[in-house]
């Protein structure tokens, strides 16, 4: 009975719960909310296929690494045609450059292909480079000069980038093309000055050290002398007269270095002395001098060093930053003659 008045009870609370809130009726689909609903089955459904096609993709392209790297060159190539065609895959460009080296293609193909390809700055490199074996192996000789010039953003090497541009060079001369030939001249002047005939005071220290890197040490030297003892900035010939000087240390004559670094040190000691009055001058002698006592240490004779140092340091000539300089040297060679203490306080 108890359990009777209880579910009695319930449902009179219920049904009086009810009754406090107005029945909501839920309008059926409207034109719009099923057009809306159309749309969102419709964008999962093309969701859904663009996910499966990414998926085939990735693995068209995986089959064709294995296939490139297995030696399969016909099923890579196939495979990478047809994927450097698909406009959905992210990296179809990619697959063309695979293509490249794995597909036979015929002159007319290569064509297209060069012409009308954009090939985005992380694979240049590789496009080019395998451009080029192309345009070799199929004897086409102004894309192997065009792809030459543009290989050389590629080479750090000075000498790789001459051999390249040399080559595009002959090409277009062959050619009787002046309009590239002529390109490819300014830009083998500005990778190697030396290639350069007409020599002027803008650029004759440029070409000498260009000389000097390629180990043309005499022509160099021909060059620094010049600037040296022609009509020349005092700039200019302290900076050709140290290129002059250090070249025979590069070349290993060490004797010879030495004694060029004593002519530089008396010439400039000449200079100073006709004009006392120039700062400028005087601070190149100073230099002059301290290169001279560091020569003289090179050549393990320290107490000759010394003494070429007291001398300046007695002069108390040149900036605060030379004078410092020239003790911290000073400090060094006591310190190499187990000179502690005195080093110390130099």
């Amino acid at each position: 009975m108890k359990n009777i008045l209880v579910k009695c009870l319930f449902i009179i609370v219920l049904l009086s719960s009810c009754s406090t809130q107005p029945v909501r009726i839920v309008p059926p689909p409207t034109v719009n909310r099923l057009e809306v609903l159309k749309k969102s089955l419709a964008s999962k459904t093309n969701n859904q296929n663009i996910q499966n096609e990414s998926e085939d993709l990735a693995k068209a392209y995986l089959l064709a690494m294995m296939a490139e790297k297995q030696g399969d060159t016909q099923l890579a190539c196939n495979l990478f045609t047809d994927l450097s065609d698909n406009k959905n895959l992210a990296i179809k460009e990619a697959a063309l450059v695979h293509g490249l080296s794995d597909c036979d293609y015929s002159e007319s193909a290569l064509d297209r292909i060069w012409n009308k390809t954009i090939i985005p700055n992380y694979l240049k490199e590789t496009y080019t480079e395998q451009s080029l074996k192309l345009a070799i192996k199929n004897n086409l000789p102004a894309f192997e000069a065009q792809f030459s010039f543009d290989l050389i953003a590629y080479r750090p090497i000075q000498a790789e980038k001459i051999k390249l541009i040399l080559r595009a060079i002959e090409i277009a001369e062959k050619l009787k093309d002046s309009e590239k030939s002529k390109i490819y001249r300014d830009r083998l002047k500005e990778i190697s000055p030396r290639y350069n005939t007409e020599i002027n005071e803008q650029n004759i220290y440029t070409i000498a050290k260009d000389f000097e890197a390629s180990r043309k040490f005499d022509i160099a030297r021909t060059l620094y002398k010049q600037m040296i003892e022609g009509e020349y900035s005092i700039e200019d010939k302290v900076k050709a007269y140290n290129a002059y000087r250090t070249s025979y240390k590069i070349s290993r004559d060490l004797k010879t270095f030495l004694l060029k670094t004593y002519e530089m040190e008396k010439f400039l000691k000449g200079e100073m002395e006709k004009n006392p009055d120039d700062k400028k001058l005087t601070e190149f002698w100073v230099d002059s001098k301290i290169a001279l006592a560091k020569a003289v240490w090179t050549d393990q004779k320290n107490k000759d060093a010394r003494k070429i140092l007291n001398e300046l340091i007695a002069t108390r000539l040149g900036s605060v930053n030379q004078q410092a300089y020239s003790q911290l040297i000073y400090g060094s060679l006591q310190q190499e003659s187990k000179e502690n203490t005195e080093a110390l306080n130099s």
